[in-house]
């Protein structure tokens, strides 16, 4: 009796042994899947003339240091978190800022970074709870807390790569990194955006190649699918809080044929809340737009086209300024939108993983 229960107790040690080698097994010949899929995508890049392109402008990237985007004088606006709310929107709108860094007085530490996405959380969350009197009482300090957003900024030094800088913008999803200095961490050089490094390349490189010319559509960089879109009438409430759940820096306006009209992004978002009684939120978005800033400034509505090629979108993108394209077909229809982010994200990412 003794023997069998014994040859049990052997049994069982023995099991984990075959379950181990048959871990092993099973590990080995993922391993060799991944080897063979990572030859085969090295394979279809080397046949694809666009794809070493993308891995060349990536490797380009991690030649260069992030101080080389540095200007001689830049001027860098600091919110103090004891701000009131209100107060935060004007500083934005005057100096025609998307994002600022956030100082702690008391701690004497930059704490994040202030945004025009953070001006549309606060107003769809102060409006929604019937609560905009309140705006001019309530701190950043305060709002923070409420939202439980972490005390701290991601940011880099001077000699981070401009890939590094890039693969963290997108890694992180943010659109901005402060540039701090490595000798005085309260002191910040320069905010590195994707703009910024997207006019670096298109200054820096020959766009001509042959395997830039192929249409954004070919490419797949534009969002054809589950566009989202506002029409004329939509109370400005509304946008804002499209803008908000879908953490996206503008909307195109249509009407009921598709056909677009115009759009509302953040440089709208900082004008109304200068140029308007924040109860007015209730207003169409239409008459919103027809009370912008500065009316006497033409007004252009930059659009590509589909057929476009992946260089003059770059060049575009990068000449205008701006942070997104929106697509037409030739009745003015919306067919797709080509985002700043998009295009960034596009080349640092498949570099990343030939790496």
């Amino acid at each position: 009796m003794s023997e069998q229960k014994e040859k049990k107790k052997t049994k069982l040690r023995e099991k984990p042994e075959y379950n181990k080698k048959k871990s092993e097994t099973i590990l080995e010949k993922k391993t060799e899947e991944k080897k063979k899929d990572n030859e085969k995508k090295e394979q279809e890049t080397e046949k694809d003339p666009f794809q070493q392109m993308r891995h060349n402008i990536g490797d380009f990237l991690r030649l260069h240091r992030c101080y080389t985007l540095i200007p001689l004088s830049a001027k860098i606006v600091v919110i103090d978190t004891k701000l009131p709310l209100k107060h935060t929107f004007q500083a934005l709108a005057e100096h025609q800022f998307q994002s600022v860094p956030l100082w702690d007085s008391q701690n004497h530490r930059y704490v994040g970074m202030y945004t025009v996405t953070d001006v549309v959380d606060v107003l769809c969350h102060y409006y929604t709870n019937n609560k905009i009197d309140q705006l001019g009482e309530t701190t950043v300090e305060d709002w923070r807390g409420f939202r439980k957003i972490p005390e701290r900024i991601v940011g880099i030094n001077p000699e981070t790569t401009m890939f590094d800088a890039l693969y963290k913008l997108s890694q992180k999803k943010f659109h901005r990194l402060p540039v701090i200095d490595p000798q005085s961490p309260s002191t910040i050089l320069y905010v590195i955006k994707h703009l910024h490094l997207l006019r670096f390349v298109v200054k820096s490189l020959e766009l001509s190649h042959k395997a830039l010319q192929k249409s954004i559509r070919e490419i797949g960089v534009a969002r054809t699918t589950n566009l989202i879109t506002t029409t004329p009438q939509t109370p400005v409430i509304d946008v804002l809080k499209i803008i908000s759940e879908k953490r996206i820096s503008g909307i195109p306006i249509v009407d009921k044929n598709f056909k677009l009209i115009d759009r509302y992004s953040r440089s709208d978002i900082t004008d109304f809340v200068v140029t308007h009684n924040l109860k007015d939120l209730t207003l169409p978005v239409s008459e919103a737009i027809m009370k912008r800033r500065n009316p006497e400034e033409e007004y252009i509505l930059h659009t590509c086209n589909l057929d476009d090629s992946y260089a003059d979108v770059l060049i575009k993108i990068a000449e205008l300024g701006i942070s997104r394209l929106f697509c037409v077909d030739e009745d003015y229809r919306l067919t797709g939108v080509v985002s700043l982010t998009d295009i960034m994200n596009f080349f640092v990412l498949e570099t990343e993983e030939k790496k």
